[in-house]
């Protein structure tokens, strides 16, 4: 198994890796967004993810539910990005414990 690094010191870069997680474009992502009741354009979703801004609670919960984390790892209160009794989210086989502040190691198997 090789180890990567990834930085998550923001909340757009959490929704940035989250995203991308989910093989999901910005408008893609902003159309899921829509289902929920959250209104936004997909150039709101690239200021978030280039910014230090953070979106309101809405739009957290919305991306929360879109993206099958919890608002507090959005909002960096936890490292944990899957959801209380929740083992079957995809991001659970990709995010391990941080081992470094601001970062969460993850492990992807190699093809061998």
């Amino acid at each position: 198994m090789t180890a990567y690094s990834i930085n998550l010191g923001s909340v757009g870069k959490r929704i940035r890796y989250l995203r991308a997680t989910l093989d999901m474009n910005q408008v893609e992502l902003t159309r899921e967004l829509r289902k929920h009741g959250v209104t936004i354009t997909n150039q709101y979703i690239s200021e978030l993810e280039r910014t230090e801004k953070v979106p309101s609670g809405e739009v957290i919960a919305g991306l929360a539910q879109v993206l099958g984390t919890t608002t507090d790892f959005l909002l960096m209160l936890t490292d944990d990005a899957v959801p209380p009794g929740d083992e079957s989210t995809q991001a659970d086989s990709l995010l391990s414990n941080a081992e470094q502040e601001d970062s969460i190691v993850y492990r992807i198997p190699s093809p061998a």
